[in-house]
């Protein structure tokens, strides 16, 4: 597992942000907003993702936040990015049924691939396996919950979700409101300070505003926002702000929000002038126990003629026709009984098989091997020092 800083250190960085904004101590948002959402007076880790099944880099996340929370007697929460677009139902598993390991698509359930999730009803689904099943039993009124909730069940084994809160939610918060009628009544200090903080790290890809946009999206399909402020949902940059402002004591990122957000941190602090709570980052990198022939085994099997052509040709004497006859009968049985084989599918078969990104279940009991899941925190946190 990689860690930034080292695990170690983290439970030092647990700590809330301090300040004022809008002539109210941080403290007093935080306090609200807490009880708006039914959240305990405790330390909160917060760990965010789309709602999917994710592969193991994003488990470690959650699998690291969990036990430094219980290390400190805080909480887990899991943000989800419910205004999430994209085909979560459908999932990529590994095909072993060919000739040469492929992939297929494994539909866990139907969803509308052009509408954000939380504005799609719960997920039905007929199949049974693993990703299914959580579904039909996990809790959550619309897609995205459903998806979340589904996940968080399955990481049980491994790490401990307290609580799992819509990303769309923190926008309903007292504080989210008083930075939504901001940025509506005085638009470009925004506009200007996030696009300075966007160009201090061009290398993070992230695009800068035009001079009339602000990073809301509106709508089930996440449209540029117009003069409506209505049905609004957070940006990536905006979503961390009010996450490590007003939720969270420590927000684990990923290697890209751990990046990236060094945009929102300096983008609140010329804004509003106000620091948000610490972040760290956990990542690993887990492959599947597939086999797959490297391109010199193939080649080496296809030119393994039966030992006695080789005998044949080994026992002729040198030169005679005898000999030449045995070699050109082994190269016709060759031809005729050994299949050539597909150097390109050998190529894509070796990059399946080292692929990091399956699904987090798929990977089965090894997860428990690979994450060295502890007896106590303290033992987990000294295994990943």
């Amino acid at each position: 597992m990689l860690t930034e800083p080292a695990i170690s250190e983290w439970s030092p960085l647990v700590a809330s942000p301090t300040g004022e904004l809008f002539g109210k101590t941080i403290a007093s948002w935080r306090s609200s907003v807490r009880i708006a959402l039914g959240l305990p007076d405790k330390p909160i880790i917060v760990v965010g993702h789309q709602p999917e099944f994710f592969h193991p880099g994003i488990l470690a996340k959650f699998v690291s936040a969990s036990q430094l929370a219980k290390q400190i007697e805080g909480v887990l929460v899991h943000l989800v990015v419910d205004h999430h677009i994209g085909n979560s139902g459908v999932l990529d598993v590994p095909d072993d049924s060919g000739r040469y390991l492929s992939t297929k698509q494994l539909v866990v359930a139907k969803l509308d691939s052009k509408v954000a999730m939380k504005d799609q009803p719960r997920a039905t689904s007929s199949q049974d396996n693993v990703f299914s099943n959580a579904l039909v039993n996990a809790s959550g009124d619309n897609a995205a919950m459903q998806f979340a909730n589904a996940t968080d069940d399955l990481m049980k084994p491994l790490a401990q979700v307290d609580h799992c809160i819509a990303g769309t939610s923190l926008l309903q918060t007292e504080l989210a409101k008083a930075i939504l009628e901001e940025m509506r009544t005085s638009p470009e200090p925004c506009i200007t300070a996030y696009n300075n903080a966007v160009a201090s790290f061009p290398e993070c890809g992230i695009l800068p505003l035009e001079y009339d946009e602000l990073p809301l999206w509106i709508g089930p399909t996440n449209e540029r926002l117009s003069a409506s402020f209505e049905d609004l949902r957070p940006r990536a940059l905006l979503l961390t702000l009010l996450a490590r402002l007003v939720l969270g004591d420590l927000m684990v990122h990923g290697t890209g929000g751990f990046a990236y957000d060094r945009i929102m941190e300096k983008w609140a602090l010329d804004w509003l002038h106000v620091v948000p709570c610490n972040k760290t980052m956990a990542t690993t990198t887990l492959t599947l126990p597939l086999q797959v022939q490297t391109i010199e085994q193939a080649r080496r099997e296809y030119f393994s003629a039966p030992k006695h052509f080789l005998n044949a040709i080994n026992n002729a004497p040198y030169g005679s026709s005898q000999r030449q006859l045995q070699y050109l009968a082994m190269h016709k049985w060759l031809e005729e009984n050994a299949d050539k084989p597909d150097i390109q599918a050998l190529k894509k078969a070796q990059r399946i098989a080292t692929r990091r990104d399956w699904a987090f279940p798929l990977y089965g009991d090894s997860l428990t091997k690979d994450f060295g899941v502890a007896k106590s925190a303290e033992v987990f946190l000294s295994n990943f020092q």
